[in-house]
């Protein structure tokens, strides 16, 4: 551990309720498992381990725009299904 980590206060974390008004539900479409965005998050919020509101934003955005870029991954290799949007 550096000076920086041990400096860091330790949160429990994660919980995606902690602010639900600001970010409300997790941007997936109905077909998409709200298990693997969890996991993702749990992940990242792990690693980073965000102490106050602007690293939950930034932990959130991060979670967000990695399942679109998965979602957008997945649409490219499937174009004529990516034809109905």
């Amino acid at each position: 551990m550096n000076k920086t980590d041990a400096s860091r206060p330790e949160k429990s974390r994660p919980d995606r309720g902690e602010h639900p008004a600001l970010f409300g539900p997790p941007p997936l479409f109905d077909e998409e498992d709200t298990k693997v965005y969890d996991q993702l998050l749990t992940q990242v919020s792990t690693t980073v381990m965000p102490t106050d509101i602007f690293e939950d934003i930034w932990v959130r955005e991060v979670v967000d725009l990695t399942i679109e870029v998965l979602r957008l991954r997945r649409l490219k290799a499937r174009p004529n299904e990516g034809q109905r949007i």
